[in-house]
């Protein structure tokens, strides 16, 4: 049975509306103070912002090579536009705050990137490297979940899926004027999702 354990969640406090390398290295060593080998660890992440006392999810993203390698990559992206730029675009005001969700062992301890050996060993790891199948799971649960608070989300992986996906009393918000069908509002209800 896969096991993870949520560690945050931390903020970067913005002084513009990029997060500097300054502040993304600050942000790391806090976070290695709070929970030591977090960065290393594999997993899942959220990456939100605080608007107006509310956390609005934008980016649910997942790791297996470590979670401050994979924000490194998310910061000095040369293929597309990196994320924090991203970020800062459409929310230029408010801390950034994050979420970490870590799998660890049946002893609670932090799973880690497995080590490889040599330039041949390395490269054909790259080249067979599939996602750890409860990582990509709980990202594709989470990015769901997040998808029903901010239907903006900047995941671009399973977006068609959740545009699409239509499920009276999950996905489907009810209007308030008119009448919702019995099974849809128990469902609504068993899930506790507020119609809006």
């Amino acid at each position: 049975m896969p096991r993870f354990a949520t560690y945050g969640p931390y903020r970067i406090k913005r002084r513009a509306a990029f997060v500097s390398p300054s502040e993304l290295s600050k942000f790391w060593k806090d976070v290695e103070v709070a929970d030591k080998d977090i960065c290393r660890g594999i997993g899942v992440y959220i990456i939100s912002v605080q608007s107006d006392g509310d956390t609005i999810p934008l980016y649910v993203g997942r790791t297996d090579k470590g979670f401050a390698k994979r924000f490194d990559q998310h910061y000095n992206s040369k293929i597309k536009k990196p994320l924090f730029r991203k970020l800062a675009d459409l929310f230029p005001a408010g801390d950034v705050e994050i979420l970490l969700i870590g799998r660890v062992t049946d002893k609670d301890k932090l799973v880690q990137p497995k080590k490889v050996r040599g330039e041949a060993a390395a490269k054909k790891k790259r080249r067979s490297r599939k996602p750890v199948p409860s990582i990509k799971e709980l990202e594709f649960a989470l990015i769901g979940a997040c998808r029903a608070k901010n239907p903006d989300l900047l995941n671009s992986s399973h977006k068609r899926f959740f545009e699409k996906l239509r499920v009276p009393g999950y996905t489907d918000q009810k209007s308030r004027n008119e009448p919702e069908p019995k099974p849809a509002a128990a469902l609504r209800k068993t899930l506790r999702i507020k119609a809006k």
